[in-house]
């Protein structure tokens, strides 16, 4: 599935519950986020 937008309506409820209980996301995915949000608040320091 490329879009929330491709979820049907009466599968939304359960589309969020795996979201928000079930999916993890990749380390290398964390670590990735971890490193852009790092260099946004060095940006906002400087």
């Amino acid at each position: 599935m490329n879009s929330y937008k491709a979820i049907k309506r009466y599968h939304l409820d359960r589309a969020i519950q795996i979201i928000n209980e079930e999916y993890s996301i990749p380390t290398v995915l964390n670590e990735e986020i971890t490193v852009k949000n790092s260099q946004i608040n060095m940006a906002e320091i400087q």
